[in-house]
């Protein structure tokens, strides 16, 4: 898809106004993504911090109480009431 936008004034600044059905359709929210790459402007949605960890956790083998076992010491095994 190739879309001609115009260049609005704003403030000191220039800016583009894009139109609803690209913005469904790239699920922009408040904030986006700007990268400059070669002179070319690329836009993508923002992710959120931590987006997709829950599903990496769940994906992956390991239970919390492994986790917390295999990086014991001795002070955690003698010294330590949990």
């Amino acid at each position: 898809m190739n879309i001609d936008l115009s260049l609005i004034n704003i403030g000191n600044s220039k800016g583009i106004r894009l139109p609803r059905a690209i913005i469904e359709a790239c699920e922009f929210g408040d904030v986006i993504n700007a990268q400059l790459l070669k002179g070319k402007l690329i836009l993508s949605s923002a992710k959120k911090p931590r987006e997709g960890w829950a599903q990496a956790f769940k994906s992956s083998n390991s239970k919390p109480k492994e986790l917390i076992d295999e990086s014991a010491n001795e002070f955690d095994k003698e010294d330590w009431t949990w």
